[in-house]
């Protein structure tokens, strides 16, 4: 069988693109742009043709260059996804340029192989950078838009320079405001980054992604908050992609582009005061104020991949105080089947209906086994002062060998529709290569936090785990994904690892209150 694959925004990964995409994925008016196309298996085809309409009047069809030396692009650094692109994929790659439409415009096109395999038609609005609009005062706050009248100026704000909608004639889906800046104003913010503090020169975007090493400018806690050395910071109110250019080509200037959501306005507040950490201080009390972690919190942690039995754990606990290094933590990385997320290597049970959780009693731990005393050792742990951190993840996961719970858990997640959903209403199978396959759990579900965490109940309940390693939140690619409640990814794609943080944090905080027990390692933040 012949494929021919053609996707225009592949998985959506942020920074990386498919041999079948479109690129730019969303070009303007009169751009010329790329048609990635993919032909399996590798030599079935000789020929590509790319057909294409500007709305019902037919324009010349374009023959597709076979690149026969292609290969992907290796970044360092990226885990999973390095790996991934190193794979080979018994297939061709061809591109063909095309020119998107006017202004307004449609653009129709598909792709037909010399073996008569075509695909469906793509369709491409001509869309272009209109200026108008402004902002209404809402207190220290600003929200432009389109029908709002012009901004004024204001002491202690940068001047607004220019305001443009990104529209294709009907709505528009981004905004770019330019505004003045001196030309040695420094700006910090925008979350953890590692490449600098002052970040002038530089083009951030806020997007949560895991890069994993040798970071760059990207960032796994982005935070829209930027801080200027002019006396004022700016908290842009919006969990959708957005980019800020600080002084990047103009030495003058500095840029602001965010995404829009069905309402087209962005909502910006200003702080001013006398001193940074005043600023930065009427910004954490404008979105929190941020809660102050138990003192443990604040000791030295120890972790790693490796230890994954119990009697390696002990064992690095031991030599940590031996050598007079006292921790305050230990989180346990590989500490669970692998497969539920909630059951400890090793043990033995009777599989239960998905729609059922487990007491500590139902388990049976083998003494040669990984875990042979998880109670017993989490005891241990506490009476050395050691705070125990189990690590998780929020997918239900794909795999390619029966497990009887797993498999039971499964049903009744796909028959309860406890996952973020796709479009079309399935239930949406993650894209990263990490977890590739499984399900999104849905944090925002009521009843599937219930589930989730009516699972994970007796880790806290009977063997008194302090808190979760709430990794993997950063999953969401795509724009149009369904959460409960009628939420789209575009503005949950930031603000997923929150609601799953604050969702895990309540399984320890109800039993004990006044913790903050989870270790969240991305999200958004502000």
């Amino acid at each position: 069988m012949i494929e021919v694959i053609h996707r225009p925004f592949g998985h959506e990964h942020p920074y990386q693109q498919l041999p079948e995409e479109r690129c730019p994925r969303r070009p303007l008016a009169g751009e010329q742009f790329t048609v990635g196309i993919v032909t399996r298996p590798a030599g079935a085809v000789s020929r590509v043709t790319v057909h294409q309409a500007n709305g019902d009047k037919p324009l010349p069809d374009v023959t597709a260059r076979h690149l026969v030396n292609w290969q992907p692009t290796l970044e360092t650094g990226v885990g999973m996804e390095y790996l991934q692109n190193v794979a080979k994929i018994d297939q061709d790659v061809w591109q063909a340029t095309l020119t998107a439409p006017p202004f307004g415009e449609r653009l129709t096109y598909w792709i037909e192989t010399d073996t008569g395999t075509r695909t469906e038609a793509f369709t491409l609005t001509g869309e272009t950078w209109q200026p108008g609009g402004g902002a209404r005062a809402e207190g220290d706050a600003l929200v432009f838009a389109r029908n709002a009248p012009p901004v004024e100026p204001r002491p202690q704000r940068p001047r607004l320079l220019a305001l443009e909608w990104l529209t294709d004639g009907v709505t528009a889906r981004r905004v770019r405001l330019t505004f003045a800046c001196d030309p040695d104003e420094r700006f910090f913010g925008l979350g953890e980054r590692f490449n600098a503090l002052n970040q002038r020169g530089n083009t951030l975007d806020i997007r949560c992604y895991e890069q994993y090493r040798d970071q760059g400018t990207r960032t796994y806690i982005p935070i829209p908050f930027l801080l200027s050395s002019a006396g004022y910071g700016v908290w842009v109110d919006s969990s959708r992609w957005m980019q800020f250019e600080l002084a990047t080509s103009t030495p003058d200037v500095w840029t602001l582009e965010a995404d829009l959501g069905p309402d087209e306005t962005l909502r910006l507040v200003w702080f001013t005061g006398d001193s940074p950490e005043a600023i930065i201080g009427k910004f954490s009390t404008a979105t929190g104020p941020a809660a102050l972690p138990p003192l443990w919190a604040f000791g030295l942690w120890m972790s790693s991949n490796e230890w994954n039995s119990q009697a390696r754990a002990i064992q690095e606990v031991e030599t940590s105080f031996r050598h007079e290094i006292i921790p305050s933590v230990i989180v346990l990385e590989a500490w669970s089947d692998e497969a539920t997320f909630y059951i400890w290597n090793d043990a033995e049970y009777t599989p239960r209906d998905g729609g059922e959780a487990f007491r500590y009693g139902d388990f049976r731990f083998p003494p040669d086994g990984k875990w042979p005393d998880p109670a017993g050792m989490i005891d241990w742990l506490h009476e050395r002062g050691l705070k125990v951190i189990l690590w998780q993840i929020p997918v239900m996961k794909q795999l390619t060998e029966p497990h009887a719970q797993h498999d039971a858990d499964r049903t009744h997640f796909e028959r309860e529709g406890y996952g973020v959903r796709n479009p079309d209403g399935s239930l949406h199978r993650l894209r990263p290569a990490w977890f590739r396959g499984g399900y999104v759990w849905d944090p925002t579900n009521p009843a599937a936090r219930d589930w989730w965490f009516a699972k994970r109940a007796y880790l806290v309940d009977e063997l008194g785990v302090d808190g979760f390693k709430t990794d993997g939140g950063e999953h969401i690619w795509g724009t149009d994904l369904r959460f409960h409640g009628g939420r789209l990814s575009d503005e949950l794609w930031e603000d997923n690892p929150r609601h799953y943080n604050a969702a895990s944090s309540m399984l320890v905080k109800i039993p004990r209150p006044g913790r903050a027990p989870t270790f969240p390692p991305p999200g958004l933040r502000g």
